[in-house]
């Protein structure tokens, strides 16, 4: 069986972290089934590595150096956001992407799409070509629902046109269930996994300083300055340093939020890290901070707790199905950032308590065998179920 995964967020180069999930799942699935993954081409010349079990084919869809939609921090909605100039880009996206899946889905069996915009799209080429599509929606997809009638409208023709859609929460499975009720009989849930180097991740060693870290996209969404704000209520903040992995267009609002709350020498911004050395940042780690105001079901929270190391969060979909509040981290009220320094206060009093919660969270993670290796099964099973 071939299956064509089509997905507009996929790292192209080793420092570059874009849609690592679905290449993880890509590395996965290529050991049952071959996979081509086909994504847009990026803004800049990258050379791939020679070595892999699956094939990399991308799309051009304008001059090289102005393909710059795709590849980045929050992926296609951020950067429309960011400039209205980027819609003049769109069309031409569109249509270059759909003519490239009609080529590469004849010589496939499958296709399966990430996102719910390229779901529709997909739908339309399964259509013509005859092959069973199916896409896997995550934390954006669910995001927008409420506020945006295109957003709806892509979702509504994505479940109408596919075989099957697959959510990565049980919050997106409700969610979506909930608007579109004729279409609750084709969602599944197939959670994300972990890669099993981050249940190799040793604990952490004493240290007089304790790090707290967050890794991810700088966008407005994750809610950085909020985690930011709770550090300058913190007693002994001395005591501590705060690490923030991760690019995106909000890295300058953030350092002055950090100086206005006069927190900046304890705020340290890494950049991008390659996806490969972050069990590495983990062990140095003492904390998780994650203080998104919406998410799908966050990996990181899944690699931090596998890693064993406690997380502390906002009580919001998605993080609230992994984080269980004083059991393996904490869940402070929704963007109340006096309860956020509240819990973070807690957690750094008491380095015995941090190791109990954290040793939890690795227990919990294998308990629900949240592995890549599942996760891929999962989606092989529901590909020999839409291939007759």
């Amino acid at each position: 069986m071939k299956v064509l995964l089509l997905t507009t967020s996929f790292p192209l180069g080793r420092e570059s972290v874009s849609g690592i999930f679905v290449q993880r799942l890509a590395e996965k699935l290529s050991e049952v089934v071959d996979v081509e993954v086909l994504t847009p081409d990026p803004a800049m010349r990258m050379a791939l590595p020679t070595d892999l079990a699956y094939q990399v084919s991308t799309f051009r869809y304008a001059p090289r150096r102005w393909q710059t939609l795709a590849h980045r921090p929050g992926g296609i909605p951020v950067a429309l956001r960011g400039n209205l100039l980027y819609f003049f880009l769109l069309p031409g996206f569109v249509l270059c992407m759909a003519l490239a899946l009609y080529r590469k889905s004849r010589s496939s069996d499958a296709i399966h799409a990430n996102w719910s915009m390229t779901g529709a799209i997909a739908g339309v080429i399964g259509h013509l070509t005859g092959r069973p599509v199916i896409t896997t929606l995550r934390g954006a997809d669910a995001n927008c629902l409420h506020t945006s009638a295109l957003a709806r409208l892509a979702m509504r023709f994505c479940l109408h046109s596919n075989g099957a859609t697959v959510a990565v929460s049980d919050a997106i499975e409700k969610d979506v269930g909930t608007l579109f009720p004729n279409h609750v009989h084709k969602l599944r849930m197939v959670p994300n996994g972990v890669d099993d180097e981050f249940f190799q991740v040793p604990p952490r060693t004493g240290s007089e300083k304790i790090t707290l870290i967050s890794i991810g996209s700088l966008i407005e969404r994750k809610g950085l300055e909020l985690s930011i704000e709770a550090l300058s209520r913190l007693k002994a903040r001395r005591s501590v340093s705060y690490l923030i992995v991760g690019d995106g267009g909000e890295e300058e609002r953030l350092r002055q939020v950090a100086e206005q709350h006069g927190v900046q020498g304890i705020v340290r911004f890494r950049g991008t890290v390659a996806h490969d050395r972050i069990p590495e940042l983990l062990h140095r780690a003492d904390v998780l901070l994650l203080p998104s105001r919406s998410e799908g079901r966050p990996n990181v929270v899944l690699e931090a707790m596998a890693s064993g190391l406690p997380c502390l969060a906002f009580d919001v979909p998605g993080v609230n199905e992994l984080v269980t509040d004083k059991v393996t981290g904490y869940l402070a009220a929704p963007f109340e950032v006096a309860d956020f320094a509240r819990k973070l206060e807690r957690l750094l009093e008491d380095a015995e308590h941090r190791r109990r919660l954290g040793e939890n969270g690795r227990d919990a993670i294998e308990r629900m065998n949240l592995k890549w290796s599942e996760t891929a099964a999962r989606y092989i099973s529901l590909y020999r179920e839409q291939v007759r």
